[in-house]
């Protein structure tokens, strides 16, 4: 008996502690990022310009790229419904024009995009990305 109440218990703590995750704060701002774990040094200039991180669901979303940084082979793509998606590249990431591969020199500030992603938990992983201009 002594073992089930210290499991209900438990249970009744992770559940309230899930719960209050889920529920992500009371930020009421339309621009949210989400982000994936830099490989690098994990600075975070353009979040804390478009309030707390939240995440999205694996799905295909178009955008416009806001921001690249070719050293990080990063990319920040504002969604058209206003959330703010920060993309690492991984080696597996497709990435094409007119359905040719190209290289990542291609993806410009401003350059409208299709995205690919996968949720992993805290994470998006960019499973492809198509340059659409």
């Amino acid at each position: 008996m002594k073992n089930f109440k210290s499991v209900f218990a438990a249970f009744a703590l992770l559940s309230l502690f899930l719960y209050g995750c889920q529920d992500g704060g009371s930020d009421t701002t339309d621009n949210t990022t989400t982000t994936m774990e830099s490989p690098n040094d994990g600075s975070n200039e353009m979040e804390s310009q478009h309030g707390e991180s939240s995440s999205v669901a694996s799905g295909t979303y178009q955008g416009s790229v806001k921001k690249v940084e070719p050293e990080r082979t990063e990319i920040y793509v504002e969604t058209d419904d206003n959330q703010t998606l920060e993309l690492y590249f991984r080696e597996t990431t497709r990435l094409t024009r007119n359905g040719e591969t190209v290289t990542f020199d291609q993806l410009k500030e401003g350059s409208r995009v299709e995205v690919q992603v996968e949720n992993e938990g805290e994470h998006l992983n960019p499973i492809a990305v198509r340059i659409l201009d």
